[in-house]
């Protein structure tokens, strides 16, 4: 056993007794057996305890170098206020990076996106949204904005890691130039929006079917900022892709749903929407590919192709886009066909709900 997991260890076995009472159960030896769950694309781990009979919780260690659980703690009390479902905090330890949680299962909203389902599901996502989403920032809620530096930042990930590290594509300074010139109309386009608060990863591997509702999970990464950015992160999520003709009719049912969209033309919400997963979607292949050589986890390389079949969607809609569709279809393209993880068929073949 790793040393912090033996801290974990000693942790629980102090803490279990003291919430004893809100359990049905009770144990003088608090030893528990710490089985670690799938991971996600944090330094965070995850593990399920079984502290009495009928009864599991889950233990996060979140080292403190690299994650703010009194982040999760805080924006977890806002949510919670706002009556979404979240996990349960029933103790915590921020100095040392743990957490124990209410454990809400293993179900994701993932597992559940079919052609029957989708439409509910999806409709629920926003009936949730809609809950924290907000004209100002909330009183007593500190989170970072998204602004020009922040986004840039996050698309800087895609030239060194995307391209040189992980495909070994080197862009002349021409190329380079005019990409950055689009990822400042980018920018541009995504701050002209109304801003609220941002789950920032709203998709279907954050979002758990729960005793037959939604709850939401790895929120600690809220920010104040643009409208559509969970919307995208929702419709154009990087783990299952849909026809544009479906995310759009999808999209306009949202768009009337949500107070901070309805005065606007649904004409200026798609722009919005394209360009907001745009940023996003350039900042994860960058993200992606950097969890893949940096970090280890080489799974995230086979959700590269559906991300790319998002991009070269959006970039065929808008002329200003045209230098980062010729760096995809004339440079990006030809390098794809000799990846072992790239399936072509992805970017030909988005799910049709039809």
């Amino acid at each position: 056993m790793n040393i912090r997991r033996q801290v974990l260890s000693n942790w629980l076995k102090q803490v279990l007794p003291t919430i004893e009472c809100q359990f049905n159960w009770h144990h003088t030896n608090h030893q528990v057996s710490l089985v670690l769950l799938y991971g996600d694309a944090s330094f965070r781990k995850y593990y399920r305890i079984q502290p009495g009979t009928d009864c599991t919780l889950i233990a996060v260690d979140a080292p403190p170098k690299f994650e703010d659980c009194k982040a999760f703690i805080d924006i977890s009390e806002y949510l919670s206020k706002k009556n979404v479902k979240v996990p349960k905090v029933y103790a915590h330890d921020i100095s040392n990076g743990f957490l124990l949680l209410e454990d809400l299962g293993d179900t994701l909203l993932l597992d559940q996106l079919n052609q029957s389902l989708a439409t509910d599901l999806y409709q629920q996502a926003v009936t949730e949204m809609a809950k924290f989403q907000t004209a100002q920032v909330p009183n007593g809620l500190t989170i970072p904005s998204y602004d020009d530096a922040f986004l840039m930042r996050e698309m800087d990930l895609l030239e060194p890691w995307f391209f040189e590290k992980l495909l070994n594509i080197s862009l002349d300074r021409a190329t380079v130039e005019a990409v950055n010139a689009v990822k400042q109309r980018i920018i541009s386009e995504v701050l002209s929006q109304p801003m609220t608060c941002v789950h920032r990863d709203y998709h279907s591997r954050n979002l758990m079917v729960w005793q037959q509702q939604l709850a939401v999970i790895d929120f600690q990464g809220m920010v104040w900022g643009p409208a559509c950015y969970d919307l995208a992160s929702l419709y154009k999520d990087c783990y299952i892709r849909w026809s544009r003709e479906q995310v759009l009719a999808w999209l306009e049912q949202a768009a009337q749903q949500l107070p901070l969209l309805q005065p606007y033309s649904f004409e200026e919400v798609v722009k919005w929407f394209d360009w907001t997963g745009l940023q996003r979607h350039l900042k994860v292949l960058g993200l992606f590919a950097r969890l893949a050589i940096r970090d280890k986890k080489n799974r995230y390389l086979t959700d590269l192709p559906v991300v790319i079949g998002y991009v070269m969607e959006v970039v065929a809609q808008y002329e200003e886009l045209a230098a980062l569709k010729q760096l995809f279809t004339e440079i990006l393209l030809p390098k794809l066909f000799t990846q072992p993880w790239f399936q072509p068929e992805v970017l030909q073949e988005p799910l049709d709900i039809s």
